[in-house]
């Protein structure tokens, strides 16, 4: 079992390979990316509390939320869909005792939303906004370089003028994620959700 899940973290440390098989059920996807990038595990007794593959079980069994699927344009011709959650409705659905409870503490910052984009017809699946980590490099070439439209390709320009959805500024994220000296305070798109609150 350990095996099968180190397996499971090393193919979602490669975004553009993420879920490349063919399973397109958001909310379990979502799971395993709060899992790996979100949740934070009480290390109270190091020895014992680690996140490995029961901790996740009791994680994907435990917890259970709503996704709002987001509005898009031109997306939907090449089998993109886009989903974002409000971490505030992320429910625990049973008792838990206190072991469990500590372990599977999940913390916010100011910002209490993730997005995905999910590819119904390859199962890939890319962190867009609110995760530490941003997917949208990988998302640009993989819907650039893999996808055509009435066997005419896409290009970036066609891109940033003709797809959108809501909730994302992709020229922002194209912009952040090439600036060698980033700064998230100059990009909006990409605040995460452990960024911590500054008060003045």
């Amino acid at each position: 079992m350990k095996i099968k899940f180190l397996l499971m973290i090393l193919i979602l440390n490669f975004p553009y390979k993420i879920f490349s098989q063919v399973s397109t059920d958001a909310k379990s996807i979502f799971k395993m990316w709060l899992f790996l990038d979100k949740m934070n595990v009480y290390q109270r007794n190091p020895k014992t509390t680690i996140k490995d593959d029961s901790l996740f079980s009791l994680f994907e069994n435990v917890t259970d939320f709503k996704l709002d699927t987001l509005q898009s344009k031109g997306f939907d011709r090449i089998g993109y869909q886009f989903y974002l959650l409000h971490l505030n409705n992320l429910k625990i659905l049973k008792d838990l005792n206190e072991d469990e409870a500590q372990s599977l503490l999940i913390f916010t910052g100011k910002f209490d939303s993730v997005i995905i984009g999910l590819n119904s017809k390859t199962g890939k699946s890319y962190r867009l906004l609110g995760f530490n980590g941003n997917d949208f490099l990988s998302f640009l070439i993989d819907i650039t370089e893999n996808n055509s439209i009435n066997n005419e390709g896409i290009s970036q320009k066609k891109f940033f003028n003709e797809f959108k959805v809501e909730k994302l500024d992709f020229n922002c994220l194209n912009k952040a994620l090439k600036d060698k000296n980033l700064d998230r305070r100059k990009y909006p798109c990409l605040i995460r959700y452990s960024d911590p609150i500054i008060t003045h």
